[in-house]
């Protein structure tokens, strides 16, 4: 679904909005569409680790046939192995050669391993992102010397330990999937602290473009409705840039969010990079049929009064009808509109 338009849907006095960004990203569908090849044309093939961080489309390769690996003692020593979209470590590459390989990285964390990868023997190299992230890990041992820093924050306290960063030569990148707002607030420490550093943004564009996208929907909903494996990045940092968040992995927990529905005039609904569209779809069709039941036991008399035409409603404030905000359309039910993007930025 990234990439595409975003819809609402309008039922009675309550519209649900569906970003057009929600969805798998380029580096994500590239790896599952690698992995269903593979499993259907190999009759053993291990992942080096979990393809993606996300439970449900691990289930769906693993019913296919892809065996996760935890370490290469594992894998049988003709076995196809599958590099992870996170990317491999220096060290599981080497320990890898000479064996079947097919090769999921991201694009995106390919190009930051080729930078560090590149990096003059007395370059250092900064980089934003989670210390624990298989990506951020596996980056990390691609450069000869590295800091990592979760935030403005620890960049702060490490600069104050590291006075000698003053004359090196010093390069900063961003884990794919890091805090666009993070980012920026790091990005005008390191341009004030250092005029030596080589600032390089390496957030991927699709990752920036659904954070502004998450954050525009947000500032114009009642609540946010984050679907994604709460073990995936993108999908944390998603609910991060929201206003009243609410995140959930699958259709089965908006249960337990009845109230927040049916008590919000406009939700929107985002998701995580390695969200499925499947998933997306169950969501949206599973809160559609919660505000229609809602809408039916109000009653016609009810429904009336919430929405009433864009005419009557105008005169109430001495608006012009042309500006009124809410359009009469407002009381058609469950009709599906588009909702035009943001304007995306440049990688």
């Amino acid at each position: 679904m990234s990439g595409a338009e975003g819809y609402s849907r309008i039922v009675g006095p309550r519209r649900l909005s569906v970003c057009g960004s929600a969805g798998f990203c380029f580096g994500v569908g590239r790896a599952v569409d690698m992995a269903m090849s593979l499993t259907e044309a190999l009759p053993e093939v291990y992942c080096a680790g979990p393809l993606v961080h996300n439970g449900r489309v691990l289930e769906e390769l693993q019913a296919r046939g892809l065996r996760i690996a935890g370490d290469l003692s594992e894998v049988p020593p003709n076995a196809h192995i599958l590099i992870r979209s996170h990317g491999a470590s220096r060290e599981l590459r080497q320990s890898l050669e000479g064996r079947p390989v097919t090769d999921a990285t991201c694009p995106c964390v390919a190009r930051i391993h080729d930078i560090v990868r590149r990096a003059g023997p007395d370059t250092h190299i900064l980089m934003l992102g989670d210390p624990e992230h298989p990506e951020v890990r596996a980056t990390a041992s691609w450069c000869r010397s590295v800091s990592v820093f979760d935030g403005p924050e620890a960049l702060e306290t490490l600069s104050r330990a590291h006075p000698e960063w003053e004359s090196m030569s010093l390069i900063a990148v961003a884990q794919t999937t890091a805090s666009l707002v993070l980012w920026e607030v790091c990005v005008d420490f390191l341009k004030k602290a250092y005029t030596n550093a080589q600032i390089l943004d390496t957030i991927c564009h699709a990752t920036s473009m659904r954070q502004q996208e998450a954050a525009a929907m947000s500032a114009q909903t009642d609540v946010m409705f984050v679907v994604g494996d709460r073990k995936s990045s993108n999908t944390n940092r998603l609910a991060g840039v929201c206003e009243r968040a609410v995140l959930i992995q699958s259709a089965d927990e908006l249960d337990g969010y009845r109230s927040e529905i049916l008590s919000s005039g406009h939700i929107g609904i985002t998701a995580g990079a390695s969200t499925p569209a499947s998933t997306i779809k169950e969501v949206v069709e599973k809160m559609t049929e919660e505000m229609k039941k809602a809408e039916q036991a109000a009653g016609p008399e009810t429904t009336r009064e919430i929405a009433a035409p864009a005419e009557d409603a105008a005169a109430a404030e001495n608006l012009d009808p042309a500006e009124e905000a809410a359009p009469a359309e407002e009381t058609v039910s469950a009709e599906t509109e588009p909702v035009a993007a943001p304007d995306a930025v440049d990688p």
